[in-house]
């Protein structure tokens, strides 16, 4: 029962994916058929692959990452979410500059340098993060364009409309920064209550962490 409550979300979008792997097949398209077939494989195996390789991730940050492909690999490009809604990617943007900054929290907490860091310097550097993470993303996404002749960042559209041919790939990852700040806010007001959020979003880590240490 505990299981089932932990990774409910799993179950759903690991159903829904091969939901989504039987309509595409039957409807002969390949691309979103090979983005729900990485759905399949991906939200159950997720958590295992993490235990094999011993990395020990709160459940709070495995939740977030299942949210964030659900919601670019299946809901977006899958389903088409992007199409159906004209603001679904800055969403997702926006939800990246929180993930990245709760990513950056755990790695500066498992190295133990979160108690001697000021709550300024931590907030800087994650949205320092933030920002490199986005300009990675942008970077892969050219790349594959100019590769393979496709338009992720959509320059066409972006001229089509009169616009500058950056103006997609600024947005996002203006849209990114937005997201750092506003958890960087969330952090501030945390910081006034003994960081009770973080504490209780980390938990089930620090748990994991104490069980291996009286062990040893």
């Amino acid at each position: 029962m505990n299981f089932l409550r932990k990774y409910l979300i799993v179950i759903i979008f690991t159903i829904i994916s091969i939901v989504g792997v039987f309509y595409f097949s039957f409807n002969f398209d390949m691309e979103k058929l090979a983005y729900c077939i990485v759905g399949v494989i991906v939200f159950p195996l997720f958590n295992p692959i993490c235990k094999l390789v011993r990395l020990d991730l709160p459940l709070s940050l495995q939740y977030l990452f299942y949210f964030y492909i659900f919601g670019g690999l299946i809901c977006g490009s899958s389903f088409g979410f992007y199409d159906l809604f004209s603001w679904w990617d800055l969403l997702l943007h926006g939800f990246f500059g929180v993930v990245a900054c709760y990513v950056f929290y755990f790695i500066m907490a498992k190295v133990r340098l979160i108690k001697h860091m000021n709550v300024y310097t931590l907030i800087f550097l994650m949205i320092s993060f933030t920002l490199a993470c986005a300009c990675m993303w942008e970077i892969f996404e050219f790349s594959a364009d100019f590769l393979v002749g496709s338009d992720s960042q959509h320059v066409k559209d972006c001229m089509e409309k009169g616009q500058l041919p950056q103006h997609d790939t600024m947005t996002d990852m203006m849209i990114s920064l937005v997201g750092a700040l506003l958890t960087s806010i969330l952090i501030l007001i945390d910081k006034k209550h003994d960081y009770k959020v973080m504490k209780a979003l980390y938990l089930d880590f620090k748990i994991k962490e104490k069980n291996i240490e009286e062990k040893k």
